[in-house]
This record gives C-alpha cells, sequence and structure tokens, in this order.
C-alpha cells in the first residue's frame, strides 16, 4: 500500500513529458568557479517553461542560501522584505518547487546573495504552450579578413613627392618601393631628427643607397615611427620623409547583448566601440566597429528584442577593456541591459560583462549612445596621464585623465566630449580621482576619489561633481 502511494505522489510532479530544469543557486558552478556579481546573474539567466515542467534548485557549498518570490521592483532592488519564502535558509538542499502560470520574480534573501547576483526569473507557460528557442543569434567573420592577418601599406618612395603621415596597426608591413634611377635610401630617426632633417642622428638605417629597392618594414612598436631618405637633400629638399603612427592591431572580439524589457527588435545598424588600457598603461578607444554586420550576406542583421544576440566583431585591440559604447543613429528604441565581450583570438583573456546604462540620444549628430561600464569584477584603471595637454585631443581618439584638472575625456572623430549629456559641448570637471569607472546607467561619469576612497559622480551635464 505504501509503494503505490509513493508512485501516486510521484505522478503528480511529473508527467510524461514534463522537463525537470536543474538550477545551482549557490556561487559555486558546476566546474568547480565560484563566481558573483553580473557574471553569476548572467550565468543563472532566466527561465520560460512549459506548463508540465518542473524546477530543482539545488545548493550546498556551504554558505546559507533561501529562495523568496518577490515583486517587480523588490527583484531589481533585491528587496527581500516583504516576499514569499519558498525555500528556507540552509546550507543544502534540493527541492522542486510549483509556481503558477505566469511570470515569477525570485531572490536568495539571505544576506546579500541576491546583490552578488543570486537572483533568477522563471515564466510558466499556459498548458498547450511551448517555451520558445534559446539559441543565440550568432555570425562569424571569415578567417582571410585582411585587418586580422595585417596588410601591406605601398609607399611610393619617390623624389619630390610630399608624403602624407600615414597610420598603420602593428600587424601590418610597410613597403616602401622606388625604381626612378634615383639613388635612394631609407633610415628610422628621432621626432627632432626628422623635423631637422638631420641625417646623422639616425636610429636605425633600413636600406643603404640603391636606385631600386622594395623595402618591407615589419613589427613597429606603438607611438610614431619617423622616416626619411640618408641621402644629402633629398629630406630637407625634396620631401623624402615620412612620419608613421602605429597603432594596435585588429583582433576578433565576440560580443553578446542582452535586451531590457523596454528594448524592441531592431533591423538598423548599431555601432560599438571599446576603451581599455595595454600593458603600459595607454589607454585606447577602438574606432566604430559595426556590431550586427552579417559577414556572410554582407548586410545588416536584426538584433532580437527578447533573447540574447552575439556577433563576432573585428574591432581595435585595446587589450583591457573597461568600457563599451554602443551607437544608433535611426532608433532609440534599442535597449541594452548587459553586454558580454569574449576575445575570440586570445584563449587566455577572461571574458567581461559589463552594465549598460539607457539610451541617450538628441546630440547635433543624432546619435543615441548606449554605455556599459559596470563590469563583473573590478577593472584598475592605468596611471593618469600627466604629460598630454588639456587641449590636446588626439592621441589616438582616446580616453584621457588630465592632472592637475583631473578632467576625464572621450576623443573621437566628432570631437571632444566627457559624458553623453554635454556631448561635445564641454569639459567634465571631477575631484581628483585614482580610478576611472566610466558612464552609469544613469549617463554620468564615475570616478573613485584619491582623497576620500569614494565613488565621485559628475552631474549636470558634466560641470559640477558630488560624493556618495
Amino acid at each position: 500500500m505504501k509503494a503505490t502511494l509513493l508512485i501516486a505522489l510521484m505522478l503528480v510532479g511529473f508527467t510524461a513529458a514534463s522537463t525537470v530544469h536543474k538550477v545551482l543557486w549557490q556561487y559555486t558552478r558546476e566546474d568547480g568557479r565560484a563566481i558573483s556579481g553580473p557574471e553569476l546573474r548572467e550565468e543563472l539567466g532566466d527561465l520560460i517553461i512549459a506548463f508540465d515542467d518542473v524546477v530543482e534548485f539545488t545548493w550546498g557549498e556551504g554558505y546559507l542560501h533561501s529562495l523568496m518570490e518577490v515583486s517587480q521592483s523588490a527583484f531589481d532592488s533585491c528587496d527581500a522584505s516583504a516576499g514569499t519564502t519558498l525555500l528556507s535558509t540552509s546550507g543544502a538542499t534540493s527541492q522542486n518547487i510549483t509556481l503558477t502560470v505566469g511570470k515569477h520574480y525570485l531572490i536568495d534573501g539571505f544576506s546579500s546573495n541576491c546583490v552578488n547576483g543570486i537572483k533568477t526569473t522563471i515564466t510558466r507557460l499556459n498548458e498547450g504552450e511551448q517555451p520558445p528557442t534559446k539559441a543565440l543569434t550568432t555570425t562569424t567573420v571569415p578567417i582571410d579578413d585582411d585587418r586580422l592577418q595585417g596588410e601591406v601599406v605601398d609607399v611610393a618612395w619617390l623624389y619630390g613627392t610630399t608624403k602624407p603621415d600615414m597610420e598603420v596597426t602593428t600587424s601590418d608591413t610597410l613597403q616602401f618601393t622606388w625604381d626612378e634611377g634615383v639613388t635612394h635610401s631609407l633610415r628610422i630617426v628621432s621626432a627632432e631628427a626628422y623635423e631637422a632633417c638631420d641625417l646623422n642622428s639616425f636610429i636605425t638605417i633600413v636600406s643603404g643607397p640603391s636606385t631600386s629597392n622594395v623595402v618591407n618594414v615589419t613589427d613597429l612598436d606603438i607611438g610614431y615611427t619617423y622616416f626619411i631618405s640618408g641621402e644629402i637633400t633629398h629630406c630637407s629638399s625634396a620631401n623624402m620623409k615620412l612620419k608613421v603612427n602605429v597603432v594596435p592591431a585588429f583582433i576578433r572580439q565576440r560580443i553578446t547583448v542582452w535586451p531590457t524589457d523596454v528594448s524592441e527588435s531592431l533591423i538598423d545598424e548599431v555601432s560599438v566601440s571599446f576603451v581599455g588600457f595595454d600593458e603600459e598603461s595607454r589607454i585606447w578607444t577602438s574606432p566604430n566597429a559595426v556590431f550586427n554586420y552579417d559577414h556572410i550576406s554582407g548586410g545588416v542583421a536584426s538584433i532580437d528584442s527578447i533573447e540574447p544576440t552575439t556577433f563576432d566583431v573585428v574591432t581595435r585591440d585595446v587589450t583591457n577593456i573597461i568600457a563599451v559604447r554602443f551607437t544608433s543613429t535611426t532608433s532609440s528604441t534599442f535597449s541594452i541591459l548587459r553586454t558580454k565581450i569574449q576575445s575570440v583570438q586570445f584563449e587566455d583573456r577572461q571574458s567581461k560583462t559589463f552594465e549598460c546604462s539607457r539610451a541617450e540620444g538628441g546630440d547635433d549628430t543624432g546619435v543615441y549612445a548606449i554605455n556599459c561600464i559596470v563590469p563583473s569584477e573590478g577593472v584598475i584603471a592605468p596611471t593618469p596621464n600627466t604629460t598630454t595637454n588639456q587641449t590636446d585631443c588626439q592621441c589616438f581618439r582616446q580616453m584621457l585623465v588630465h592632472t592637475p584638472e583631473q578632467r576625464v575625456i572621450s576623443c573621437s572623430s566628432d570631437g571632444c566630449f566627457a559624458t553623453v549629456d554635454d556631448g561635445t559641448a564641454g569639459w567634465s570637471s571631477l575631484a581628483a580621482i585614482s580610478q576611472v569607472l566610466g558612464t552609469g546607467r544613469d549617463s554620468k561619469l564615475y570616478a573613485i576619489s584619491s582623497t576620500s576612497n569614494t565613488t565621485v559622480s559628475s552631474t549636470d551635464g558634466g560641470m559640477a561633481t558630488f560624493f556618495s
């Protein structure tokens, strides 16, 4: 009789077509990683289950956890004061829960577990409805992309022809050619020797005198490299000189975006750029690249308003990313909750997840911008730049921290701006800072004060500050 009763109870919870969704409700994941914050929230994700499906919550890592159902506002603020307890606080459990049809907001009500990322939503569908497929939309970049391999940049090393300044990447090859019956040579010199056409103060003799040659120059260091001809009067009288700006190479990044509840599907072009710093604390901003470009069809792909969307994008390598910026000139309805960046080429680089701001628009160019700067783990900004002049807005379109004013600016082809609010209209004056945090979801600049170790935020379009 007891055996018969047990079978009957089991059939109440499961049907032949039901699926058991297992939720690991703790910091330690199946592979042994201990994660928290947006990264853990992202991994937990949100569930849409069929009417007959079952959800099993499990924890047992040695920390206390609980499961509570709360309102949407309490879910957003992690307020457990007025929730309904579904599973009581304990050190370990593995239990199924039963939910009514509709969307449920669930948090870990113990201590700061919710703030640290342990929360999810579960939507139970009506009988007969099926959950949508959750495959990510992904495009890939052809592996023979010239920007990834580096390009051969031709330089016609001709007598009497002015050579405009050039920009190349560390992966590119500069190919100097001459074959006009005139003896030429090639030297690398300092900036001072370049301006003075000083033939004797050279750094390297790249090629000696000859009337015909093809010279390939590779592996140039980041920064400016100066070339002149080593022949008398060729530099001073015949414009045989060239200034080359060497910038980081292009790499392939895998970018995933999660839409907000108010986002709408978008088929318009969306651009993305990154701010980051390299091993020598140089700060870089990558040029805009089309985020939703379909490299197979050659057109613009749609961005889903419900499910995450992933694209592979070729961008300038800024190394350690501290901020991500999405822009669109055609739509204010595109809204991103968070984004995840993963390098495809460098497996040793950990992926980074950033929380995103609301879309801002209405500047002179009609650009709608979304800034994503709150990382899943703290990112320490490099040492502030102490040599660049306040009015210098070149520097490879980078974000700069100026001393002693400590003005934080970002430079682009459109000019300088400090926040989305003031656009190109002015500067953002901040108190002395030790760490740049970037732009928050309120579209203000945030930083860490160097004097009080508190968070400093720009207000009033970047022209004032407050402390918290």
